[in-house]
């Protein structure tokens, strides 16, 4: 029986090695991008100066850090920034909040500011602390923007929510990240005030390389893809129309097999819709099953064989630049491609 090779088993955040970071700032806006300016002040609690592990060897010091909603906090690997915090009693048409409590959503955007590919699922080490000192995880209600990107390219931003669902009335509230297994990253704990604004609102600015053409193949290890075309309509089919203010963009994929063993490819973990900001998309599986040729949400590709079909993603009318990004999980180093489609 031939193995399957599956995908989607990445960790939270890892990273090829990366040279000593300097410059960091953790306020203020990325002065690599186009961002807005930040006047909030941050604290550390210890500085970057490098120290001697128990072996003799030159290691960084971490530090940790406290900003305000609007503030960047950056080294050369990462920056990132929570732009706005909203509460909602209702999710979704099937999601309330429980009795005596809402739901605060937390928009973040994160960037790639060094130069090869990184592991980014999701925060996984998030928490939100009131002034009591009570924590809360995050909810296991999805909200429609996840912040998740499985492989984050070099320049590549990665914007979304995070959720937590607390009690009404609930003051000082704090989002706390720990980043205890990501030590390329100059900070092991962001700390932000989430009741606490900056002067203004910073913003990162996604810059991506190598952007690909319909007709283009990218290929990692024995997998490839490619985009034949897009088009966009208002209605799928006569029973499948888009919501109001929205369309659906259907990209043609075809993605071959040239390994020995089976393959496993995920629509939800390998295949995104992105804005040119960074917002993602997934799948609307209901409406793809409704298309001729679907791809199938989840199939296996035997050992030299090719699936092609439709997928069906529902975005803003107008919503341009998009592009259809693909990560490729089971490659022996992280590698995302992208397909510009308007």
């Amino acid at each position: 029986m031939k193995k399957r090779a599956h995908v989607g088993r990445r960790t939270f955040i890892t990273a090829s090695a990366v040279t000593a970071l300097a410059g960091c700032t953790s306020q203020g806006s990325d002065t690599t991008d186009a961002g807005t300016s930040s006047s909030s002040t941050s604290t550390e609690s210890s500085t970057s100066s490098p120290g001697t592990n128990e072996n003799g060897d030159t290691e960084r010091r971490r530090t940790e850090t406290i900003v305000s909603v609007g503030s960047v906090v950056k080294d050369d690997t990462l920056a990132m920034v929570v732009r706005e915090v909203t509460t909602e009693d209702k999710l979704s048409e099937f999601r309330d909040a429980e009795e005596g409590k809402t739901f605060a959503v937390i928009r973040m955007a994160v960037k790639n500011r060094g130069t090869e590919f990184i592991d980014f699922e999701d925060f996984l080490d998030a928490s939100v602390v009131d002034g009591e000192n009570q924590t809360y995880d995050p909810s296991v209600s999805s909200p429609d923007h996840p912040i998740r990107s499985g492989v984050l390219a070099p320049g590549e931003v990665v914007r979304g929510d995070m959720v937590f669902e607390v009690p009404k009335g609930t003051h000082g509230l704090s989002l706390r990240l720990d980043f205890e297994s990501f030590t390329s990253f100059r900070f092991k704990q962001v700390t932000v005030s989430l009741g606490k604004k900056a002067d203004s609102i910073a913003d990162l600015k996604q810059s991506l390389d190598d952007v690909l053409s319909s007709g283009e193949k990218a290929s990692r290890g024995s997998v490839s893809v490619i985009v034949h075309g897009v088009r966009t309509t208002k209605q799928l089919n006569e029973i499948t129309d888009a919501a109001d203010g929205h369309e659906f963009v259907v990209p043609d994929i075809e993605i071959t097999n040239g390994g020995d063993e089976r393959l496993l490819v995920s629509t939800l973990l390998q295949m995104h819709v992105k804005t040119g900001a960074g917002l993602a998309y997934t799948a609307d599986i209901g409406a793809s099953s409704g298309l001729k040729q679907p791809l199938n949400e989840s199939s296996d590709i035997e050992s030299g064989e090719s699936h092609r079909g439709e997928l069906a993603y529902q975005v803003e009318t107008g919503t341009k630049p998009l592009y259809w990004a693909f990560n490729f999980l089971e490659a022996d180093e992280p590698y995302k491609g992208f397909w510009k489609l308007r």
